[in-house]
């Protein structure tokens, strides 16, 4: 059955394919810029980072039938890496220390914290963020009490900080993660009835009809 403003099912596929293909387009360009050296050296690590999780919320807004999908309760980006993305790798603790801890703090503060205290699971991790695609493109491991270094030309704390976990952050490889969960939305799309309705939820918000 139709979804109105779309005419047939097959409309809405069709647009669903050459939208989430632009944006993916978007991103791929995004990263590139983002980690192509400047003459120092250096990378814009925390742009690309934002860029793969604007990617990663969109579709996940698409996903339950909200633009916004960390609103209320509905927690709609785990709902959506709890259904398209490795649950080996991407776990819920995983999914809370980066989002929590990075891309809230780098959204809101531009920065995220050098050292985030879980009381829950009782950790305390640091971040690494790399240009690298290595596997797995992220991984939250324990290394013992360890005390932040305090580099000479970098910021140091005021006083000392201790780690027990360290998050790793690969941006090409989390990239593509990110990016082969829009293939797999889209290949469930077509035999889905809720997924295509609340796609044209989200679409009647971004192209009022």
């Amino acid at each position: 059955m139709p979804i109105y403003p779309f005419k047939t099912d097959k409309e809405l596929c069709n647009f669903a394919r050459v939208f989430i293909k632009h944006l993916e387009d978007n991103l791929h360009k995004n990263i590139q810029i983002c980690l192509t050296k400047n003459k120092s050296g250096s990378h814009a690590y925390f742009p690309a980072l934002m860029a793969c999780f604007g990617y990663l919320e969109m579709l996940a807004g698409f996903y339950i039938g909200d633009t916004y999908p960390t609103r209320g309760s509905k927690n709609g980006i785990w709902k959506y890496m709890y259904e398209y993305m490795d649950r080996n790798i991407y776990s819920e603790k995983i999914y809370k220390a980066i989002y929590y801890s990075v891309r809230h703090k780098v959204a809101h503060q531009s920065h995220p914290c050098f050292v985030t205290y879980d009381k829950k699971n009782k950790l305390r991790f640091t971040w690494t963020i790399t240009a690298a695609g290595n596997r797995p493109a992220v991984s939250l491991k324990k290394v013992g009490k360890t005390y932040l270094k305090q580099k000479k030309g970098k910021l140091r704390s005021p006083w000392p900080v201790w780690y027990d976990h360290l998050l790793k952050i690969h941006l090409r490889s989390f990239k593509c993660d990110i990016v082969t969960t829009g293939d797999k939305y889209l290949s469930f799309l077509s035999s889905d009835p809720v997924l295509r309705t609340n796609f044209a939820k989200c679409m009647k918000e971004y192209f009022p009809p």
